[in-house]
This record gives C-alpha cells, structure tokens and sequence, in this order.
C-alpha cells in the first residue's frame, strides 16, 4: 500500500509540475521568497484568485449583458454568434463609414441645438390666441352684417332723396312754367 500511496503521490506531482508549466508557475519559483520555491498551495490559492477576478469582472458583466439582450435575441430569431461582430470587423466599418458618421453626428448636433424652437413658450400661448382671435372673428361677422344692413339702409335713403329732388325739382318747373303764363297773362291784359 506504501508503494501505492508513493505512486500515486508521484504522479499528483507530475501533475502538478505540468500544471505549473502550463500556467507559467515554474517560473515564479524562483522570484517570489528571495530563491525560496513557493508552495503549491499558495499557488493554487493566486490562481484562484486571478481565475476569480477574470470570472468576476468582464466575463460575469458579459453573462449580464447576455441574459438581458436573450429575450431580444429569441424575439428576433437570432444567435448570439450573428449578433457580436469580430472587433476587427467593427473597426474597419466603422473605418469605412467614418465620414458618414462625422456628417451624421453633425446634423444630430444642429437637430439638438434645434430642439429649443419645437416648442417654444410662445406655443403654450396659442390656445388664448385663438379664443381671442375666435371672438374677434365673431364680432367682424357682427359688424359686417351691421354694416350690410346699414347700407340697405342708406342707399335706402339715397333712393327717396333721389325721388323726393326729383319731385321738388319737376314741381319747381311746373311753377315755374305757372309763373311765367301768370306773368304773361297779367302783361297781356
């Protein structure tokens, strides 16, 4: 069993030392402990940690990130893979389409400076306007047809004073017409 236990403990450590040179441990023997070989349980407590941090940091955000967009991603009928472009492939579009982007970013900057004159305060105004300029047309409407009637009216008037001089003015012709026969009949007698 001793000779057992003894294999085993040598292979656990050939395991160990193939672990180490995968990891880039062998090195750090030497380094850490001024010459002294660190232990392995040490090690293996570092690389914990580091395996840790890296699970922990972007890889854990990136889980997130996944599980959030994963209902999107079903609605759409897409595969994480067709989503996420390559890096490279992102960059040279973006490369690629660089001016656009500048002209685009542009008009989106002018349309935001805009944005001041969609609503003005003057707008908040507008229904007061109206009402008032509702009453205003009312009372033109009132007026105009005051002001049809009241011509009726003088041109009403115009027509009778229009008849009543030219019934002075025939009248006035016959007396005087009578006058002059008067006059005529009085000098021949």
């Amino acid at each position: 069993m001793n000779v057992d236990v003894r294999a085993h403990l040598e292979r656990l450590e050939k395991r160990v030392d193939m672990c180490e040179a995968l990891l880039g441990m062998a090195d750090m023997e030497g380094q850490k402990g001024g010459g002294k070989p660190v232990s392995v349980k040490k090690q293996i407590a570092e690389l914990t940690g580091k395996c840790n941090r890296i699970f922990e940091g972007p890889i854990r955000e990136f889980e997130e990130r996944y599980k959030s967009i994963q209902s999107w991603l079903k609605a759409e009928h897409a595969d994480l893979s067709d989503v996420v472009m390559n890096t490279a492939a992102k960059r040279a579009y973006v490369l690629e389409q660089a001016d656009f982007l500048r002209q685009t970013a542009q008009q989106l900057k002018e349309v935001e400076e805009m944005e001041q004159f969609i609503n003005p305060p003057i707008m908040k105004e507008m229904p007061t306007y109206a009402k008032q300029l509702e009453k205003i047309e009312s009372r033109g409407h009132l007026l105009a047809d005051a002001t049809v009637r009241l011509n009726q009216e003088v041109e009403q008037l115009v027509d009778n004073y229009a008849m009543t001089m030219n019934a002075i003015s025939t009248l006035l012709v016959q007396w005087d017409l009578i006058i002059k026969e008067l006059e005529k009949n009085k000098g021949t007698k």
